[in-house]
């Protein structure tokens, strides 16, 4: 079809389909911290690891970052930019297929079950990032998109805690580390046997309502 109209395709000139950078929440975000470009003069690049493997070891604490909605919203699609690293810090050599996206409700606290939703995103290489945070080494930064969950959610006002982890099996050697951005309230949390830690940084995600009318 016609450049950018009924499937989003590469056209000339723009980054994306309807002219989204690679760090860019689509237009019909209700909840978004957009990636940051690691060329943005400021920005001091930083992953935090999300994998199943370290959770489940004990030693690496689970990341929660704070959504807020000030009215009813619908959630169906999900997006986020990160890293692929192995035990020494660098890239992998292959590629994850299978992550875990959790939305817990703490003001209901064990009355009411987490959201959790496996998922298998499409993956595609944006950048690269020096980080002197994680290592010393460029690594890829991956834009991760899955264009529709298999159900949209539905979730009343109110605030939430939202999580990705990575669905390894251990000897792939290979996690995933969520890339901070400057967008956002610059608190999320970090959780590991009871004791809540505060990381002044922000985590790079967007949530999006229903498709937009073409």
């Amino acid at each position: 079809g016609d450049c950018c109209s009924d499937v989003c395709e590469e056209c000339p000139g723009l980054d994306n389909c309807g002219g989204l950078g690679d760090f860019d929440c689509p237009e019909n975000t209700v909840f978004g911290q957009g990636g940051t470009d690691p060329d943005t003069q400021g920005y001091v690049p930083v992953y935090y690891l999300s994998d199943i493997n370290l959770l489940e070891s004990g030693e690496f604490p689970l990341t929660f970052e704070n959504i807020f909605f000030e009215a009813d919203e619908t959630i169906c699609d999900v997006h986020w930019w990160g890293v692929e690293v192995n035990s020494e810090g660098l890239s992998c050599e292959g590629e994850i297929s299978s992550f875990l996206l959790g939305i817990f409700n703490p003001a209901a606290g064990e009355e009411e079950e987490p959201i959790l939703i496996p998922v298998a995103p499409e993956r595609t290489a944006v950048s690269v990032l020096f980080s002197e945070e994680n290592t010393d080494v460029l690594t890829t930064i991956y834009r991760y998109d899955v264009p529709a969950l298999e159900e949209c959610i539905e979730l009343a006002a109110g605030e939430y805690l939202f999580t990705i982890v990575s669905l390894t099996d251990e000897e792939d050697n290979c996690v995933f580390g969520w890339l901070n951005t400057q967008d956002g309230d610059n608190t999320f949390y970090l959780v590991l046997d009871d004791e809540i830690t505060i990381v002044e940084d922000n985590l790079a995600f967007c949530l999006t309502g229903e498709p937009l009318p073409v």
